[in-house]
């Protein structure tokens, strides 16, 4: 099973790391398929996503604000699990997509 993750940025430089390194860190990363969909940032938001290998899609393009950039990203999730993610947001801890994984495949 596979959970697809869609993180929505605009200029988000300053919050996007902590938020891209609480997913690489997960557990179950091998089960994990994390979509950025980025609202064309003018700050170095793209730069800091290059540096995560984890990272399977990003979408740069203009967008109609946070729930455009959400369904583009469900558009391009292949995941039996939607989660979204903001960029300002992070997983609380390195074991929570595995918990999640666990009671779906119960």
């Amino acid at each position: 099973m596979k959970v697809s993750i869609i993180t929505a940025t605009y200029n988000s430089a300053a919050t996007i790391e902590r938020c891209l390194c609480s997913v690489a860190k997960q557990t179950a990363i091998s089960q994990i398929e994390h979509i950025i969909v980025d609202g064309r940032s003018s700050d170095q938001t793209l730069t800091l996503v290059s540096t995560f290998p984890h990272i399977a899609k990003v979408v740069s393009e203009a967008d109609n604000g946070v729930y455009d950039a959400f369904n583009k990203g469900l558009a391009a999730a292949t995941g039996e699990i939607i989660y979204y993610l903001s960029s300002d947001d992070h997983l609380c801890d390195s074991d929570v997509i595995y918990d999640i994984l666990t009671e779906f495949e119960r």
